[in-house]
């Protein structure tokens, strides 16, 4: 059997820092904006002084090496062993609180999963139980980092 992968540049938590995801945010003191689906996450220095409503506040991280600014979205990718389909895991990664949002048609056995509550902190704190799972070889959390233009 072969042995799960260790993670690569881990990313580590910048205290000081806030990330304010929800309608855009716009502060002096903002030194990052990512979008995805429609949202966007802001980047602050210290913890935000007004929150617009419907806005959510988390984490933010480094990665290692490199120092890039990025923020988790509570979603994990998941690969299994080569064979293995992650649709029929399922059941087993909702006895630990996972749930499924997508397998990819082109990689079955790899899945993008989130905590069942759907919290941020909640994902990052199962990155180790899913890694522990027979069968599972990598788990990384996706996060978002601002755009780089070419």
């Amino acid at each position: 059997m072969e042995a799960p992968e260790p993670p690569v540049g881990a990313p580590e938590e910048v205290p000081s820092s806030t990330a304010v995801a929800g309608p855009r945010y716009r502060l002096d003191r903002e030194s990052v904006a990512v979008h995805s689906a429609g949202e966007t996450v802001s980047v602050v220095q210290g913890p935000p002084l007004r929150l617009p409503p419907g806005s959510r506040v988390g984490p933010v991280y480094r990665r290692t090496p490199g120092g890039e600014v990025v923020v988790p979205t509570g979603r994990l990718h998941v690969r299994f062993a080569e064979g293995e389909r992650a649709e029929e895991q399922r059941a087993e990664l909702a006895g630990i609180g996972v749930v499924i949002d997508r397998v990819p048609a082109y990689a079955p056995h790899t899945a993008w999963v989130r905590g069942a509550r759907g919290e941020i902190a909640e994902s990052l704190r199962l990155v180790e139980r899913l890694a522990a799972l027979d069968g599972v070889r990598n788990v990384e959390p996706e996060m978002l980092g601002e755009r780089a233009w070419r």
